[in-house]
């Protein structure tokens, strides 16, 4: 099946399900149930390989194994332009260590919220990017559906910008509630999709005479 998002999940109890639900729901009506391929092989280098041969540039690991996934989804993002979006840790609020310790390349990572402004009420550390409020899975603070969300979110800037994954993620970081600023508790904050749409990127000049102007 050739499809815009690809989902790396076993969906034994409908979680994958439930997270195609939340990509919609970031998607904002761009994207259709054809658009969004479920691989239940849950073998992310399986998955990869449907995205990159479908030209796929998302995929979507709502599970817990992203540090065993980290070198496989890097590569796909430098050879293909695939960005990965995992959650970093688990459902259980408290720091998460990745190795190494940071935003990895090529994915976006997440944690769950439960209402807006709020830090991460699960798993939080380096490695955070952003965060969402979990519509999705009712017992406490879940990542997956989050995750789903925010996947979801990136390819509605994406289409449209008409820009690749990594500019939508930049105009998402500048744009976030958090106004450009990082921490490792809630990351860039809630991404806003109007204003990572509308985003203009600093050229190299302005960057340039914004620092001279701060000396």
């Amino acid at each position: 099946m050739s499809a815009k998002v690809y989902i790396s999940d076993p969906e034994p109890t409908g979680h994958g399900a439930t997270v195609k639900q939340a990509i919609f729901a970031g998607g904002n009506g761009l994207l259709v149930d054809s658009d969004v391929a479920i691989d239940s092989t849950a073998d992310m280098f399986n998955t990869l390989s449907l995205a990159a041969a479908a030209g796929a540039k998302i995929v979507v690991r709502s599970m817990t194994d992203i540090q065993t996934c980290i070198g496989i989804a890097q590569s796909a993002f430098l050879q293909s332009g695939i960005m990965s979006f995992m959650p970093g840790g688990p459902n259980i609020l408290g720091q998460t260590i990745l190795n190494p310790d940071e935003i990895p390349v090529g994915i976006i990572t997440s944690s769950a919220i439960l209402q807006s402004g709020q830090n991460a009420q699960a798993s939080f550390g380096n490695w955070l990017e952003f965060v969402g409020i979990d519509q999705w899975f009712g017992d406490g603070a879940q990542e997956s559906g989050v995750n789903g969300y925010i996947a979801g979110q990136i390819y509605a800037i994406m289409a449209a910008r008409g820009c690749n994954a990594m500019e939508a993620r930049i105009c998402a970081r500048a744009t976030a509630s958090n106004g450009g600023v990082w921490n490792m508790y809630n990351g860039f904050g809630e991404i806003n999709v109007a204003a990572a749409i509308a985003y203009v990127i600093p050229t190299r000049q302005q960057t340039m005479n914004h620092k001279l102007m701060a000396a």
